[in-house]
């Protein structure tokens, strides 16, 4: 059943992918802003503001959903180091995320530091990274610190450069679900920045087009099984406008 559900999602995949591309008449690769759009009412419509240093690091991501959160990241030596999640209304420290490295510069390890169950940050999950003889990530391990056990294990399988498929295995090793993925030849605008790292599929070269979903377990209930995501492009090749299958719309502003 697996296997069939597999092949009809490649068969997918390979027949329901648009060639449309549509370009803006302008350039820019340093990322602004993102506002979204996701409804009628003011809380359905935010903006992303994001702060360079003198070498072009973000140093900082400000996202004004609700009630705002800030992102301040620290790098050494041009790498990154951790960043640190605020409340933008009253300035508390919600989490820290600190990275350790392989020999190689490929990430070791993220540990995530949040405020419970005390009121100071406190080690709360560690993301331990493997990867293959090539140094392409093949496994994101997720230990709980309060509890001293592996929760997840996340696998993942390239195509070159992007990512083409992740499956998701339970702490009992079973597998709960997997998706597939295809992309566009455009650059991935989410790939350098800091706070979306700690997801690897936002490691890969290019920007989703496609991802097909399949569930073993019967628990979840996505937003769409079959996601269909649309770009426009400016001339340097990155996203300015992206229309998720569920109406959800991001409009890119670059320098």
């Amino acid at each position: 059943m697996k296997n069939a559900l597999l092949i009809l999602c490649y068969l997918l995949l390979f027949f329901s992918c648009s060639k449309e591309v549509v370009f803006d008449d302008a350039h820019g690769s340093k990322l602004i802003s993102i506002d979204y759009k996701k409804g009628s009412k003011a809380i359905d419509n935010w903006k992303v503001l994001f702060s360079y240093n003198e070498d072009d690091l973000i140093t900082r991501v400000e996202d004004f959903y609700v009630s705002g959160s800030r992102f301040q990241i620290e790098y050494n030596n041009g790498r990154l180091l951790e960043y640190t999640t605020h409340s933008i209304n009253d300035n508390t420290v919600a989490a820290r995320d600190s990275i350790s490295y392989n020999q190689n510069g490929s990430i070791k390890a993220i540990y995530n530091f949040t405020p419970y169950p005390e009121d100071s940050l406190t080690l709360s999950l560690i993301y331990e990274f493997e990867y293959s003889s090539e140094n392409k990530l093949t496994e994101k391990k997720t230990y709980n610190v309060d509890q001293a056990e592996y929760i997840s294990n996340e696998k993942y399988y390239w195509n070159n450069k992007n990512i083409e498929k992740s499956a998701y295995y339970d702490d009992e090793g079973r597998l709960r679900h997997e998706t597939l993925y295809s992309y566009d030849n455009k650059i991935n605008y989410k790939k350098n920045i800091p706070i979306y790292v700690s997801n690897p599929i936002n490691w890969s070269e290019n920007n989703i087009i496609r991802s097909n979903f399949a569930d073993y377990t019967g628990a979840i209930d996505p937003s769409c099984y079959s996601c269909v995501t649309k770009y426009r492009y400016n001339l340097d090749l990155y996203p300015t406008l992206i229309t998720y299958d569920w109406g959800t719309q991001l409009r890119l502003t670059y320098e």
